[in-house]
C-alpha cells in the first residue's frame, strides 16, 4: 500500500519544487525537475501499454488511463485483483 501512496504523493511534491523553483527564478532548476519526473514515468506508461497490448487486454479506457500517466497505478490494480481471484477461499 505504501507504493501507491508514493507513486501518488511524490509527483504532487515534485510539481510543488518545480513551481518553486520557477517563482523563485530558477528556470533552469525547474526544467531539470520536470524532465527528471516526466521522463522515467512516459517511458515506464510506455512498457505498462507495450505489457498490456501483449496480454491482449488494451483497451480505450486503459489507453486513456496511460495517457494521464497512471498506467502503473492500474496495472498493479489488476495483477493484485487477479491474484487474488487465484488464491481460493480461505479456510478456518
Amino acid at each position: 500500500m505504501a507504493s501507491y501512496q508514493d507513486h501518488t504523493i511524490s509527483p504532487f511534491a515534485d510539481v510543488i519544487l518545480a513551481f518553486t523553483y520557477t517563482f523563485d527564478g530558477y528556470y533552469a532548476y525547474a526544467f531539470i525537475t520536470v524532465c527528471l519526473v516526466l521522463g522515467p514515468t512516459i517511458i515506464v506508461q510506455i512498457f505498462s501499454a507495450r505489457w498490456h497490448v501483449m496480454d491482449e487486454l488494451l483497451d480505450k479506457a486503459t489507453l486513456v488511463i496511460h495517457a494521464v500517466l497512471l498506467g502503473l497505478l492500474h496495472r498493479c490494480g489488476t495483477e493484485n485483483q487477479s491474484s487474488a481471484s487465484h488464491i481460493g477461499p480461505l479456510r478456518s
